[in-house]
């Protein structure tokens, strides 16, 4: 994640740093060179921010600013003086390096080893853990799905066992039914069927009730319940 930010955040300011010239050695800063530094560190700025992931809206309101105007500025080269305060708390918001914002040194992190360790870790987790997200997701459905056919499994077997119950009932006032051979166990079979069928959907809505307790606010088991 962090890498796509990092790649996204360099193209959009590569055409912009392009145009850049670095300033002159000299002792004493022309005022085309100040300018040139604010843009660099303006560009900087912005290119951290968006390795953050935070909004101009945002970063401003963790730097201490009322509104985003004064970081709209310093992130577009237009101010010449920019507090050294800001700058140690954008290092800090940004995980990086006064350096870096300055235009010191070309890498990011405050210490190189530990810091870019940490990078790759952050964004290993975070790739691990989308990955795995996708996965529960996955096997959610996978089993809400199943608790829908089942659901409609009972219900499509209920409506037989009524049907079954009630042609027993007509079956057994007919004269001539007592005389059918093996008439008593089919009707014994079909007593124990419909047995079966209410128990077994009584069961399945105890799980249900059982489930939704246990649940509470989870999103993904609520899934399971409005089937």
């Amino acid at each position: 994640m962090d890498v796509q930010r990092s790649t996204a955040a360099k193209k959009e300011t590569t055409a912009y740093q392009s145009t850049l010239k670095k300033p002159s050695t000299t002792n004493t800063p022309s005022r085309q060179d100040q300018a040139l530094l604010s843009c660099e560190v303006g560009v900087r700025m912005r290119e951290s921010r968006i390795m953050s992931g935070l909004s101009q809206v945002d970063a401003a309101a963790r730097l201490g600013y009322g509104n985003s105007s004064k970081l709209a500025k310093i992130e577009k080269g237009q101010s010449s003086r920019i507090p050294l305060w800001v700058l140690r708390k954008a290092a800090i918001l940004y995980d990086v390096s006064c350096d870096y914002l300055l235009g010191v040194t070309e890498t990011m992190e405050r210490d190189d080893v530990s810091h870019a360790s940490l990078r790759e870790l952050h964004a290993f987790m975070y790739a691990d853990f989308d990955r795995r997200h996708a996965q529960d997701i996955a096997a959610m459905v996978s089993l809400n799905n199943t608790v829908v056919t089942i659901k409609q499994s009972l219900i499509l077997a209920g409506m037989q066992a009524q049907q079954m119950d009630e042609a027993k009932i007509f079956v057994e006032k007919q004269p001539e039914w007592q005389e059918i051979r093996g008439g008593n166990r089919l009707m014994n079979s079909i007593d124990r069927i419909t047995h079966t069928i209410n128990s077994t959907t009584v069961k399945f809505k105890d799980l249900q009730k059982t489930m939704q307790a246990k649940s509470g606010t989870e999103y993904q088991m609520n899934l399971l319940l409005e089937a």
